[in-house]
């Protein structure tokens, strides 16, 4: 009985160690979490080798890995700052806002923001408590506000179409600097901003499906889904809308899910 427990425990502590060593094996050169981990990386880690590379990666995957081992491990809280103040000063530009490194004919290479790397690079901010410099703070919340759409809602970029969830992200950046001690001066706008993200949320929703995300390419369960836990504040500017959201998630599970799911985990 005991072996049968032993085998069933996680070694949290290692798996976590193992992580966050795949995502600062690069940091040098992308401090990027890899979307695909080759098998030398593995390897390499087994031998105690860190200085292996990884050739791609990805900021807003890099971004929801710290998000999520925070979430899961303790661990994380005490070991993240240098990966933290890495992501922010190697990815900030000069106007405002975090993004990706381009090429650039006459400085060799630039940061290029957009809004969504912007947002889960300042969520990660927000839940770790990190102590970044309020001037910098604001530039970016500045950043967020003045890129957004005539229509109210945020595209991936500046330049791309507005998509729900991508707004959902911004938005929830937003609500929580509208809610904290930062950024006072800029009050009235983040409330107004905010206020047009919603309206925008409300003429993208759909009655009997809920909203959909062509930008980023999920169906319409999988979309809603992500806006209400990306943006769980919803329910607080426009109740209504966030319980017919709710409904829809509900009825697929009762649906389309009855066979798979436990009813007790469908959300009351």
């Amino acid at each position: 009985m005991a072996q049968s427990a032993k085998a069933k425990s996680l070694p949290i502590k290692e798996i976590f160690e193992t992580f966050l060593f795949l995502l600062l094996a690069d940091r040098r050169r992308t401090g990027l979490w890899s979307r695909i981990v080759p098998p030398e990386i593995a390897e390499a880690y087994a031998k105690k080798e860190k200085d292996i590379v990884i050739s791609s990666g990805s900021l807003s995957l890099t971004a929801l890995a710290v998000e999520g081992l925070y979430y899961c491990s303790k661990v994380m809280r005490s070991k993240d700052q240098s990966v933290l103040r890495y992501l922010l000063e190697y990815y900030a530009s000069d106007e405002g806002g975090l993004g990706l490194i381009v090429p650039d004919p006459i400085r060799g290479q630039r940061v290029e923001p957009n809004p969504r790397h912007t947002s889960f690079i300042l969520r990660v901010v927000f839940l770790a408590n990190y102590p970044i410099d309020e001037k910098d703070l604001c530039k970016h919340v500045r950043y967020l506000i003045v890129t957004q759409s005539k229509d109210g809602g945020w595209g991936v970029t500046p330049s791309t179409s507005a998509d729900p969830v991508n707004t959902a992200i911004v938005l929830s950046v937003l609500d929580y600097v509208n809610k904290s001690n930062h950024c006072i001066h800029m009050r009235q706008t983040l409330r107004e901003t905010i206020k047009q993200g919603v309206s925008y949320l409300a003429s993208r929703f759909h009655e009997d499906k809920g909203w959909s995300s062509t930008e980023l390419f999920l169906d319409n369960i999988r979309a809603t889904s992500a806006i209400l836990t990306l943006f769980y504040s919803l329910q607080n500017y426009n109740k209504d809308l966030y319980e017919k959201a709710l409904h829809i998630i509900k009825n697929y599970f009762k649906t389309e899910c009855l066979n798979n799911i436990n009813p007790a985990f469908i959300p009351h």
